[in-house]
């Protein structure tokens, strides 16, 4: 018997605020890892995203908590 997938997606960003301006070498890293500085609100972000193919039980039960 074959159960019925689907493919459940997440996306969050994720935000990290400093104190005072990091070291370069903590700026480097934090491109190289694919933040990206936004000189409005001050922070380093990046947003992520991850998908998983589920079977539709799981949905289900996703929905009943």
């Amino acid at each position: 018997m074959s159960t019925n997938q689907a493919i459940s997606r997440r996306s969050f960003t994720n935000s990290i605020t400093f104190t005072d301006k990091p070291s370069e070498e903590t700026r480097k890293a934090l491109m190289a890892a694919g933040y990206q500085f936004d000189a409005k609100s001050r922070q380093w972000f990046r947003r992520e995203e991850q998908a998983d193919v589920v079977g539709e039980e799981v949905i289900a039960n996703q929905l009943a908590a």
